[in-house]
């Protein structure tokens, strides 16, 4: 909450902490939240996942020794002469502009989820309090906020949730008394095509995948 807004902007960042949404990598570093990125490498005496994560320690590396000898320094200014600058200078820098993504946020919020979630106005009242009184006040906020949300019913129901489904997911019956060869999957959207992929190329299983639209099952014999 007090590092992200003043790195990628407060509409980006509060976007980033109300929806818990993931980021592709190049519009991260579009945003400013990485500064470099590596391409993955193909094969060679190693499989090209090995290959990648090599090349990656080694840039990482490279980049640390250059950021502490001082060789490398990142810019993370912002003027008022292009656009996507002004944009940030407009909604983090000003109160006018804060204050109306602040209104806005608060009424998605709202819209959303009825009140009845108390997390996310947290969030941003922690945020404008980082942004308006300063770091040390808005940490002090946060860690006093995190105590009073973690006691909360809402808190105790959303952790039994999890620890609820995490428990269904084990196998309480045992080793199979026969090997599984073929999988079914009902539904043939994004997740029902990941799940059969992966039942396909990892764990070799024959798949009959389901839907009740031709056109979706097509799409998901594509993916």
């Amino acid at each position: 909450t007090q590092r992200l807004p003043p790195l990628v902007g407060l509409p980006d960042a509060l976007d980033m902490m109300l929806t818990g949404k993931n980021i592709k990598s190049s519009k991260a570093k579009r945003m400013g939240l990485v500064d470099s990125l590596v391409k993955p490498l193909g094969p060679g005496l190693k499989s090209p996942e090995e290959n990648t994560l090599q090349y990656l320690e080694e840039v990482a590396v490279q980049t640390a020794k250059s950021l502490a000898s001082g060789s490398l320094k990142p810019d993370r200014s912002h003027s008022w002469a292009n656009m996507k600058d002004l944009q940030y200078k407009i909604t983090t820098d000003t109160n006018f502009g804060r204050n109306f993504v602040f209104k806005k946020a608060k009424e998605t919020v709202m819209k959303k989820t009825g009140g009845l979630y108390p997390a996310p106005l947290r969030i941003i009242d922690v945020v404008k309090t980082g942004l308006e009184k300063g770091g040390s006040e808005g940490y002090k906020k946060e860690a006093e906020e995190f105590g009073e949300l973690s006691q909360t019913r809402e808190a105790k129901a959303l952790m039994g949730l999890f620890f609820g489904q995490t428990e269904c997911k084990k196998n309480h019956y045992g080793e199979p008394k026969k090997p599984v060869r073929t999988v079914a999957v009902l539904g043939a959207g994004l997740m029902g095509a990941g799940i059969a992929q992966v039942s396909l190329q990892k764990a070799r299983h024959h798949v009959i995948m389901k839907d009740n639209i031709q056109d979706g099952l097509t799409c998901g014999q594509e993916q």
